[in-house]
């Protein structure tokens, strides 16, 4: 599986859910960034998709925050290492990516 098929699953998982994975800004960075590493610009929509779920989330803001993970690439933050809360999805959802 590929790392953007398994981006696929994790949003289409957290949007069920209605769970907000990154509630803290270190989480939401961190998101971005492992996204932008692992996903490039095809990853840009899912970010938004994950993030909008968030009350505080603005897509100008959420723009920004993933452009410069592009530009930036903090090769050693990836989607497979992150320490999200997962446990906020479903027990049949993913518990990794």
């Amino acid at each position: 599986m590929t790392d953007i098929e398994s981006l696929r699953l994790l949003t289409e998982a957290v949007e069920t859910a209605g769970a907000d994975i990154a509630p803290t800004y270190a989480e939401y960075v961190q998101l971005a960034f492992a996204i932008a590493t692992d996903c490039g610009e095809a990853g840009r929509e899912f970010f938004h998709r994950l993030c909008r779920i968030s009350a505080k989330y603005q897509r100008e803001h959420a723009e920004r925050m993933f452009s410069n993970a592009l530009m930036k690439q903090h090769g050693e933050i990836h989607l497979g290492r992150l320490s999200l809360p997962f446990d906020r999805l479903p027990h049949d959802g993913p518990s990794r990516v």
